[in-house]
């Protein structure tokens, strides 16, 4: 629950997802019009730069016994706030993964283990397991507005859909299984979703394919985009529906890049909206807006090394106004109960009291962290 000092922002983050935890209201149709959302904001971030803090009793222990679950690398939440992790199990992604073509080398390594994960928000624990020996390198999670689960998997270069309440079963697979493509039916290494209420399916492809593509809901290939502005891994989307706008963040390339989602106009989808660049160094692995809110997890790698001088910085999460652009101010907020690793993904709960992030990280304990707001 938010303190008084925080009061203003949840307020705010509050107001723009009352309804859903997976698309935006605009806050002029949120807030009476004597607000400014973005006012609320840069007030908070400037005046309370702590009022985001972590649980460190959440997860339950249970959660984190290595035969359970492995490198956590996606995780969302359903409409009723419950949190969803999609790990690796006993899977590892190494040098000897992929060959020269993309082509993943041990195709019988399936995930044994139930690599879906349904975990209680308020204290962590197990309410259900599924998905055992269906994939191979589990990557990027959504969960739509109907509750639907979209996961892809980079070894298996494939997007699978379970309608909810059928989760034993695809009700939607795009790509072909371990064949890896740059064309309208194939992936290389997908590694995101995103779908709107409409029914526009956004993947992000990925590692090899620098782009953005979107299909109809039934699996019908609409548009590639994004190649023109030469991403070298888009790793993370985030949609802000209400605004029309699609964000992806360019791992490797160290920014965020915010498309027009074409909702409205179908013809302007992929147009650039706007773009920022993260300090020199700084990889962002994951976004989720909220409104004119943006919360993001980072990784550092020193753009160059000196013998015996340590650059090392730790990863943090990020969180910045998305309408400010480069000029933006950014607060960054981190775990007390352990560093993070690898910080991969990263949630907003569905009444915006919460964050979850997912830590892919072999060597990582924690793996699952909730901060509170």
């Amino acid at each position: 629950m938010c303190g008084i000092p925080q009061w203003s922002l949840c307020w705010a983050i509050l107001a723009i997802g009352v309804s859903s935890g997976h698309y935006y209201y605009d806050e002029d149709l949120a807030l009476p019009r004597s607000l400014n959302l973005r006012s609320i904001v840069r007030n908070v971030l400037e005046e309370q730069p702590n009022f985001i803090r972590e649980d460190p009793s959440w997860p339950n222990k249970e959660i984190l016994r290595s035969e359970l679950m492995g490198e956590a690398c996606g995780i969302h939440t359903d409409s009723s706030g419950k949190v969803f992790v999609f790990h690796r199990g006993s899977n590892i992604w190494d040098e000897r993964s992929f060959d020269f073509k993309n082509i993943f080398q041990n195709q019988t390594q399936i995930v044994e283990e139930p690599a879906i994960l349904v975990l209680d928000p308020r204290n962590g624990s197990l309410i259900e397991a599924f998905a055992r020996r269906r994939f191979v390198l589990p990557h990027g999670m959504y969960i739509d507005f109907e509750d639907n689960i979209w996961v892809t998997d980079v070894a298996l270069h494939q997007v699978f859909k379970f309608n909810k309440g059928y989760k034993d079963h695809a009700s939607l697979v795009l790509g072909d299984r371990f064949v890896p493509g740059s064309d309208e039916t194939h992936f290389c290494k997908p590694t995101d979703v995103a779908v709107t209420t409409k029914g526009i399916v956004f993947v992000s492809d990925g590692y090899c394919n620098q782009r953005v593509v979107a299909f109809h809901k039934n699996g019908t290939f609409l548009k590639a985009f994004g190649q023109e502005e030469n991403m070298l891994v888009v790793h993370s989307l985030t949609l802000l529906e209400a605004n029309d706008t699609l964000c992806a963040a360019d791992r490797e390339g160290g920014r965020v890049i915010c498309f027009d989602a074409g909702i409205e106009n179908p013809a302007n989808m992929g147009r650039v909206r706007g773009r920022f660049s993260l300090d020199e160094g700084e990889k962002p692995y994951a976004i989720a807006a909220k409104g004119a809110v943006l919360f993001g997890v980072r990784l550092y790698q020193p753009p160059f090394q000196l013998p015996d001088l340590n650059l090392y910085q730790p990863p943090t999460g990020f969180i910045r106004e998305l309408e400010e652009g480069q000029d933006a101010k950014v607060v960054a907020f981190e775990p007390q109960s352990e560093e993070f690793k690898m910080p991969h993904d990263i949630v907003i709960s569905p009444d915006g009291f919460a964050v979850y992030v997912a830590d892919c990280h072999k060597n990582s304990r924690k793996r699952l962290y909730k901060f509170l707001i």
